[in-house]
Order: structure tokens, then C-alpha cells, then sequence
């Protein structure tokens, strides 16, 4: 509930300063009187209209007075199929890569982990950034090294790898093999999920089976 005003017998939202007659009030000042000065002044409570219902777009917005109180009012048309459809998938083109950015947790067990004033630990699990730019750049660069040393016969090279929480996972060559093939897995199960889900949409034969897809749940 919020208030409203009466002005030349036509009910008006209150937002920040309202002119009534020759003065003008503030918002808050209205909301600060007792009821009867804001009764004087015209003033009742004001019902906004709510969420917009699905497959539907404002093209505006009326009041009427119903049981004392100003109630708002959509305008509504529905939104084209087509039109739903695209917004639905530029949506889930944007969910797909926020996933993809997402902290990947890969537990490398008993590893040590090295912080930067020289302290070891087990690394355990750990959380592996997953920026687009520089950080899956950058594991891509670790991994094609950690290729040619196993290619070369150096398997057990130590190649570290930086976790989220800066400690240096002392990793070996084959080691980042592995945790580098997790981080290929996860957003590749993104991407096709994320490639699925937009199979539905496209497939969508009418609103009501668009309505039914949920695309924050279900992913990897």
C-alpha cells in the first residue's frame, strides 16, 4: 500500500514532491500526517497494480477509486510468440555464460598448497576462477604447457596452479591434466544444457508450453 491524491477530482499517484491546489508537499511530509490532515488534502491509500503477468507488456497505466483506495490499473497486450521467444533466449545465452564464469571447486586432496608468505597446507578442495578474460585464457596457456611436459616425458613437473584464495597448488603436470579436463566437463555440460533448453524455446508451439519452461533450474 503507498498513498494517493486527489487532484482536480482525478486520483494521482504520490511520487516525491506533489503540488495540491497552489502549495506543493513532499511525499514524505504527506505520509508523515495523521489521517485526517492527509483526508483533508484528498488523500487516500493507493494499491499499485503489481507483477505483469507473463506473456504480457504495459503499454500503460490508469487508476480508479475502489473501496476508498486507488487502485492502479494495467493497460496490457501480449507479447508476440516470436518476440518471447527471442528475449527468452538472449536470456539464456546469459545465464549459459555467467555459469560458465562461475568459481569451479575441484578438490585436489592431499596436494600441497603454498601461500604467498611460504605457509603449506593440503589444498583440498579449492576454488579455481573462471573469468572469460584472463582466467580460462590463462588455464588454457597452463594447460597446452602442461601438455608438451607430458609429451616431453616430464609428467611430474610442478606447474602450480593459483587458487581463488591465493594459495599456489603445487600441481604436477599430469595433476593439471586433471583439473583442467574437470574445468572442460563442467562448461561443456553448460553449454549443452544452456543448447537444450534453447531447443525447447525454439520448439515452443504456443505460450502456455513456453510458460513451462523454467530456464534457472536444472543446469550443471
Amino acid at each position: 500500500m503507498g498513498l494517493a491524491y486527489f487532484l482536480n477530482g482525478v486520483p494521482t499517484k504520490v511520487a516525491g514532491a506533489v503540488r495540491i491546489g497552489e502549495f506543493v508537499y513532499a511525499a514524505a511530509a504527506i505520509e508523515a500526517m495523521i489521517p485526517a490532515e492527509q483526508a483533508a488534502l484528498g488523500v487516500v491509500e493507493y494499491q499499485p497494480a503489481g507483477p505483469v503477468p507473463a506473456g504480457q507488456r504495459v503499454l500503460g497505466t490508469y487508476l480508479i477509486t475502489q473501496g476508498g483506495v486507488v487502485v492502479e490499473r494495467y493497460q496490457l497486450e501480449p507479447i508476440p510468440l516470436e518476440e518471447r521467444k527471442a528475449a527468452l533466449l538472449i536470456a539464456i545465452d546469459a545465464e549459459r555464460d555467467r555459469r560458465q564464469q562461475l568459481d569451479l571447486v575441484y578438490d585436489f586432496g592431499e596436494i600441497v598448497a603454498v601461500d604467498d608468505a611460504g605457509n603449506e597446507a593440503p589444498a583440498g578442495q579449492k576454488a579455481l576462477q573462471m573469468k572469460f578474460e584472463p582466467d580460462q585464457r590463462n588455464w588454457l596457456g597452463l594447460q597446452s604447457q602442461a601438455l608438451a611436459a607430458v609429451f616431453s616425458g616430464q609428467g611430474e613437473l610442478v606447474m602450480p596452479m593459483r587458487a581463488e584464495d591465493n594459495f599456489n597448488v603445487q600441481t604436477t603436470a599430469l595433476q593439471v591434466l586433471g583439473a583442467t579436463a574437470a574445468m572442460v566437463a563442467r562448461n561443456a555440460a553448460i553449454l549443452f544444457f544452456g543448447g537444450q533448453l534453447k531447443t525447447q524455446v525454439r520448439n515452443a508451439a504456443n505460450a502456455t508450453v513456453l510458460d513451462a519452461i523454467n530456464i534457472n533450474i536444472g543446469w550443471p
